[in-house]
């Protein structure tokens, strides 16, 4: 499925109205990859003067969660901030598993069932797959996680590509692809030349699709 269509389950009857991205940051998440996926849409902001995106940062406990590079990014509450969410991205590192229990599990199910759009940056993948939610959707992950998580989860259709958009599920491998994949949807939600000046914001050279490399 494109990212058209997660632009379409992006929309709100009031067109006005900023589209709100959820943040789920797990301890030991990439810092690379969620700033990544942050920052386009402040500059989306930023170069349109409009307010086309909000987004709220929250972790299990409410309290600040710790990248793998040791720094602290504080959450704008506990995981009930999530709930106006269109879109929830759970943002992971290295020590998914041990980072990840019951209750976070079962957040990512209940967002689901809620209606959000649930989607996964970095090892998140890892989150959606034991909460079940890509049984039998494409998803992606680092590529240093594939196989472990092909053998731990052998029904999945995991692919090697940048990102992944199937149906309600949206997955991304981590890293700068992160930035790929917010540009691609910004370009789908207003238009290519503003995602063209967030790309030239930070000296990105090129808007990568899903199977670039």
């Amino acid at each position: 499925m494109s990212v058209q269509t997660i632009k379409s389950l992006l929309q709100h009857d009031d067109s006005a109205s900023p589209q709100r991205i959820g943040f789920l940051l797990l301890n030991d998440f990439s810092m690379l990859a969620f700033a990544s996926a942050i920052e386009p849409l402040r500059s989306a902001n930023r170069q349109s003067n409009r307010n086309f995106y909000e987004w709220v940062i929250a972790s299990p406990t409410g309290e600040p969660a710790v990248a793998s590079n040791g720094v602290e990014v504080a959450s704008h509450g506990d995981t009930s901030v999530l709930q106006e969410c269109r879109m929830v991205f759970v943002c992971a590192g290295v020590n998914v598993r041990k980072n990840t229990d019951r209750n976070v599990l079962n957040l990512v199910r209940r967002l689901d069932r809620n209606g959000a759009v649930i989607g996964a940056i970095c090892t998140g993948t890892y989150v959606m797959a034991a909460a079940g939610l890509l049984d039998g959707r494409r998803c992606t992950i680092h590529w240093e996680n594939i196989d472990g998580l092909a053998e731990e989860f052998p029904e999945l259709d995991i692919t090697n590509d940048l990102f992944e958009v199937d149906g309600t599920r949206v997955t991304c491998s981590g890293g700068t692809a992160s930035l790929d994949m917010m540009l691609n949807l910004i370009a789908q939600s207003h238009g290519s030349a503003l995602a063209a000046e967030v790309s030239d914001q930070f000296i990105h050279d090129r808007i990568r699709e899903p199977t670039d490399r």
